[in-house]
């Protein structure tokens, strides 16, 4: 068996410290030809060892999780290279060899947090959205009384984007028409629009008010 560790061992030993440190050197080395070069050369000991590749096991994955409109691209290229490119290679480079030999498996190993989601996660986001949007009415009434259009949609318009990455999409259909109705600059409508928003935006709060999670770092 050849393992390809790619996290440090579990250990609080000098040999951790000085992979983390190894880890960091190659942080910003390109991704792809390194693991071409890591995937070849651990084939070619392995048929040096044992005469042939019999299984490959891809269990590589890491986790990036955050709001969708806060991640990064950096963020994004870690999983994607992680947990699909490098299966990707692995497995290109490994059939070859399984190929000629007519004999062998590919094993791919997935989380299940793929298919139930991450709770913890979630909970975690429904939390900053209820500390975020606590009083969202009484600020957008702030901004547009002060006649701060500007700050007023983008109230709206990242009420409209958070609710409805979280699946609360009767918010996020009513914080569109407030966006809309302010932009518009008719002040009757976006009064309708605005207690359209609160009818459906405050039980909502109210209802995760008794949910863990975080309030001092709501707005990061």
């Amino acid at each position: 068996m050849a393992v390809n560790r790619s996290s440090p061992p579990n250990t609080n030993t000098a040999h951790s410290n000085a992979w983390r440190q190894v880890a960091h050197f190659f942080r910003d080395i390109p991704f792809e030809p390194v693991l071409k070069v890591v995937v070849g050369r651990t084939q070619e000991k392995v048929a040096e060892a044992h005469g042939r590749l019999d299984v490959l096991v891809n269990n590589a994955g890491i986790t990036r999780d955050g709001l969708f409109l806060r991640m990064d691209d950096k963020d994004f290229d870690d999983v994607i290279q992680t947990n699909l490119k490098s299966a990707f290679v692995a497995t290109r480079t490994a059939a070859r060899s399984i190929m000629r030999s007519k004999s062998g498996r590919i094993i791919n190993i997935s989380s299940v947090a793929g298919v139930m989601g991450n709770e913890q996660l979630y909970r975690r986001l429904l939390a900053m959205f209820r500390d975020r949007e606590t009083g969202f009415a009484v600020r957008f009434r702030t901004a547009y009384d002060a006649g701060d259009t500007s700050a007023a949609i983008r109230l709206a318009h990242d009420l409209k984007s958070t609710s409805g990455t979280l699946g609360a999409q009767s918010i996020s259909d009513a914080a569109e028409a407030l966006e809309l109705a302010c932009a518009n600059g008719n002040l009757a409508d976006v009064e309708v629009r605005l207690s359209a928003l609160s009818h459906e935006l405050n039980p909502v709060i109210a209802g995760l008010s008794t949910l863990e999670g975080p309030s001092s770092g709501a707005s990061a």
